[in-house]
């Protein structure tokens, strides 16, 4: 849940800041997207990759 505040209040900060420069709402929306892309499979090889230490430590 954390991590889902804080791409919001990301997203939120990146919209306004290219939404200033007058950069195109296409262009905004997909940098969001691709950030939030990004962010969830980072999120999800953390994960993999914490699975995989501790699998090792049991064995």
């Amino acid at each position: 849940m954390f991590y889902i505040s804080m791409m919001a209040i990301a997203s939120l900060i990146l919209f306004t800041v290219l939404n200033y420069f007058g950069v195109s709402l296409v262009i905004i929306y997909a940098v969001i997207i691709a950030a939030l892309v990004v962010a969830i499979i980072a999120l999800v090889v953390i994960k993999l990759r914490a699975r995989a230490v501790r699998k090792r430590k049991l064995t």
